[in-house]
């Protein structure tokens, strides 16, 4: 048996964002926010939205999550006097 991947790779940013866009106005109604997090885009930005709070994150892939928290910690501890 096969296992294909539900989405071409490249295409899971896009729909990360429409779940987000879709979930959104829903929490809106209830107090729940939604964030969304997903490789190439500013990293910086979506690491503040996170620390601001929020209620559900929506990540294009989670390993490309961890990737991006590890390579934004990597640039942050460079900084360091």
């Amino acid at each position: 048996m096969q296992v294909r991947p539900a989405a071409d790779p490249g295409q899971l940013p896009a729909l990360a964002q429409q779940v987000a866009d879709v979930l959104a106005p829903l929490g809106e109604r209830v107090g729940v926010s939604v964030a969304t997090v997903y490789g190439g885009a500013p990293l910086g930005r979506q690491i503040d939205r996170l620390r601001r709070g929020v209620d559900i994150v929506v990540v294009d892939s989670v390993a490309a999550l961890v990737d991006e928290v590890r390579a934004y910690s990597r640039k942050l501890r460079a900084k360091r006097p």
